[in-house]
């Protein structure tokens, strides 16, 4: 398929400006690691930053969220210094249901989880 194409015509680097989507996790490590971590898999703009490194294994290692909300405000200044990405638009995502509907599960990431939705049985 077209998008096959795009995926490994990015992993190669062979691509002038390349958009993908992203749907986007509550934690910052999931927004950050794979595409800004010098060897990342989805680091498509060629990241390649020690300062930035450095602070996502900080980030990796850290539990208190304060502390990690310094990190990674440190990791996107330096990022944003960089900019190999330019985020365009974040969607909101709304989700409805029939009364009937119960267990779809919709989490901060906006993204619905249907794996225990069933019909029939209630309220959602």
């Amino acid at each position: 398929s077209e998008f096959t194409t795009a995926l490994d015509r990015g992993d190669q680097g062979d691509f002038d400006l390349f958009q993908i989507g992203w749907s986007g996790r509550v934690d910052p490590d999931g927004n950050l690691y794979n595409q800004q971590q010098s060897e990342g898999p989805l680091n498509y703009g060629g990241e390649a930053n020690p300062a930035v490194d450095r602070g996502l294994a900080e980030g990796r290692a850290e539990t208190d969220p304060a502390r990690r909300r310094a990190i990674y405000r440190r990791v996107v200044g330096a990022l944003l210094r960089d900019r190999n990405i330019i985020y365009l638009y974040h969607d909101t995502l709304f989700t409805g249901a029939r009364n009937d509907v119960a267990g779809v599960e919709v989490r901060p990431d906006g993204l619905p989880r249907l794996s225990f939705a069933s019909v029939g049985q209630g309220g959602v």
